[in-house]
């Protein structure tokens, strides 16, 4: 077993539940939990990633739900709205690395949003939001630039022709004009 996923049924995780479980490297706890027994994720040297979903921190009763997982290299993920409550409720705060976690439909939005400006352009296009390459063709198909991106980046298209071509990134094409 390396992965454990809690049906959004179960409420309580129980006494010793998964302790000793060397190979198990993450779990997710549903919103629907409201306790965590005694060491119940204690000795489980292998997790590496714990995803919390309720949005107010299970309060445990215990500093040996997890005795002998690595807080300093385990990642608890929990709601973004409730980053702030896990760093300051005792055993959750433990852990170094809290991250949000952010719905796949957002994750999918944001990803999406890719702006190409200034359109048109004379020398520098930029575009935000994308990463990976830029392929920039002309009028009649044929491939004039690429380009790797980060997450900002300037490209310089002065050597373009004037008009209008087309660029494609992240599998998105966009109409460009240089002028």
């Amino acid at each position: 077993m390396s992965s454990v996923n809690i049906p959004a049924s179960v409420t309580s995780i129980g006494y010793q539940a998964f302790k000793y479980c060397n190979s198990l490297t993450s779990i997710t706890i549903p919103a629907s939990v409201t306790s965590i027994g005694d060491e119940a994720f204690s000795d489980c040297p292998g997790l590496t990633s714990i995803a919390a979903y309720p949005t107010i921190p299970v309060a445990l009763t215990s500093s040996n739900v997890f005795y002998g997982v690595d807080k300093t290299t385990c990642t608890l993920n929990v709601p973004a709205e409730s980053m702030d409550l896990y760093k300051s409720t005792p055993v959750w705060e433990d852990f170094l690395k809290i991250e949000a976690i952010i719905p796949s439909a957002i994750k999918n939005r944001l990803n999406s949003m890719i702006t190409v400006f200034p359109n048109p352009a004379i020398d520098v296009l930029y575009i935000t939001g994308a990463t990976g390459v830029v392929s920039i063709y002309n009028n009649n198909g044929r491939l004039e630039k690429t380009q790797s991106l980060e997450y900002i980046t300037g490209i310089d298209i002065s050597s373009l022709s004037n008009g209008m071509h087309v660029l494609v990134v992240d599998g998105k094409s966009f109409k460009i004009m240089k002028q």
